[in-house]
C-alpha cells in the first residue's frame, strides 16, 4: 500500500509495516530517524492523546485535501 496518496482508516484500525530489504530508515514527521531490519515491525495506531487545533480563515479541510491529492 505504498503510494504518494494518503490512506484514511477508521480510528479502531492498527497498521503494521515490515520490510523485506536488509534495512530501512523510518522517519516520523521528518524528525526522529530509526533504522529497522526485517525482524522489526512498525505499528501505527490511534494515540490516547488529543490535540486541539484552531482554524484560521475559511479554508475547508476536505477541499484543501482534494486539491493537494489531485
Amino acid at each position: 500500500m505504498l503510494s504518494t496518496r494518503s490512506a484514511v482508516l477508521p480510528a479502531t484500525k492498527e497498521v503494521v509495516v515490515g520490510i523485506s530489504a536488509d534495512s530501512a530508515i523510518v522517519s516520523t514527521d521528518g524528525e526522529r530517524k530509526v533504522t529497522i531490519t526485517p525482524d522489526d515491525r512498525v505499528r501505527i495506531s490511534k494515540s490516547k492523546y488529543t490535540l486541539n487545533l484552531i482554524k484560521l480563515g475559511n479554508a475547508n479541510f476536505y477541499e484543501t485535501l482534494i486539491k493537494k491529492l489531485s
